[in-house]
């Protein structure tokens, strides 16, 4: 059986988000009964294993070229989330 992680303190750091992003991270804070702060600091945390796994994989490089791929297609196809929208309606 393994020890328990001893409880790093913890530490302020700031970020600048876009208010649409605040207004959906306090509306599923709201839904699953926590406040925002420890919301997103669990959001991130998620973030941050999922990217550990990428980079023992291997793969992170793959998602920045990939990322690098979606925008440039973004850009020349003038595509947002908005306009992606059409595609969940048809179905």
């Amino acid at each position: 059986m393994a020890r328990p992680k001893k409880e790093e303190t913890k530490i302020q750091y700031s970020v600048m988000l876009e208010p649409s992003i605040i207004k959906e991270i306090q509306r599923l804070a709201d839904k699953a009964e926590v406040k925002p702060g420890p919301f997103t600091r669990n959001l991130i945390k998620s973030g941050l294993e999922e990217a550990q796994l990428f980079d023992k994989a291997g793969l992170i490089g793959l998602v920045g070229a990939s990322r690098r791929k979606m925008d440039g297609f973004r850009k020349r196809f003038n595509l947002t989330f908005d306009t992606l929208d059409i595609f969940e309606k048809e179905k």
